[in-house]
């Protein structure tokens, strides 16, 4: 039995906030991405963009929450910047004490799944068992998103900081939600999830998936973009260009690869992600799975 206490807005905030200033303490560039925006997203959300400063104020979100519906924990998912490979270690080091301390006090803790951004003398990637696309810095400092043989430069900009603040207290560090919703179809080779596109929100009769609320959330900095004159989507426009690459001219390691990931995320995939029965103890391999 989970304790009340795990369920609250409160528990919610003070856990991620923690693990911000973790991060920031260990000085990891970061960006949580995924279900930590999406799953706070209403139907009747209102986002109040200032894309000349990269901030977006959510009001009227879904309750916070660190378990999930069918009381497992929630994952907490990061994409990092730094340099260091031992800033990680340290990051990780103090995120595993705060499990500790959480498992001491009965307490669940989410399971922290930070993807590092390489680096010119980092240990080469594995492009063989690479499951997840990934970000990649090379002599020149110039960024990439990558898979296997397919290889897009990217703007800096695209990644640029972004603070988000719920009026609940939660404040955490992300990339604008115009790049959240991309990140969803080219995340894996295999497309969007198909949980990604299932109903999450029922509002007034119109069932709305998690899908809908993040590319809404991106109308709403597009629009704002559009009256102080910047750009927005047109930013992400090699994001797209890797996309198609990815997703409909793939190699034939890769076409073998999607296969296998629709037909996990088809079966135990989101079991797996949820901790759920049998499949539990396969949790921390689902984070390296998925990124």
């Amino acid at each position: 039995m989970i304790k009340t206490e795990a369920s609250s807005d409160q528990y919610y905030v003070d856990t991620v906030s923690r693990a911000e200033e973790i991060f920031n303490q260990a000085e990891v560039e970061h960006r949580f991405v995924g279900g930590i925006v999406t799953d706070t997203l209403g139907a009747d959300t209102i986002v109040k963009v200032d894309s000349l400063n990269r901030q977006a104020n959510i009001y009227y979100h879904r309750p916070f929450s660190l378990i999930r519906p069918d009381q497992t924990v929630k994952d907490l998912d990061v994409i990092g910047f730094s340099l260091y490979p031992e800033s990680y270690r340290e990051a990780e080091r103090k995120l595993a004490e705060e499990a500790r301390l959480a498992k001491q006090k009965g307490l669940p803790y989410p399971d922290i799944s930070t993807e590092a951004t390489y680096y010119p003398g980092w240990r080469k990637r594995n492009r063989t068992i690479q499951l997840v696309s990934t970000f990649d810095v090379d002599d020149e400092e110039k960024l990439y998103l990558n898979f296997g043989s397919i290889s897009q430069q990217i703007p800096w900009e695209t990644v640029d900081p972004w603070v988000m603040t719920f009026d609940g207290g939660l404040k955490f560090t992300t990339i604008n939600p115009v790049g959240l919703m991309k990140c969803y179809s080219l995340r894996t080779y295999a497309g969007i999830k198909k949980k990604d596109l299932a109903p999450a929100v029922l509002h007034e009769g119109v069932a709305y998936s998690k899908m809908d609320l993040i590319a809404r959330a991106a109308q709403f900095v597009d629009d704002q973009a559009f009256l102080d004159q910047q750009e927005y989507f047109g930013i992400y426009q090699s994001w797209d260009e890797y996309t198609d690459r990815l997703l409909n001219h793939p190699d034939g390691l890769t076409r073998v690869k999607a296969l296998v990931t629709r037909l996990y995320w088809n079966t135990i995939g989101p079991s797996v992600a949820h901790g759920r029965g049998w499949v539990r103890p396969l949790v921390s391999f689902n984070s390296k799975f998925t990124g």
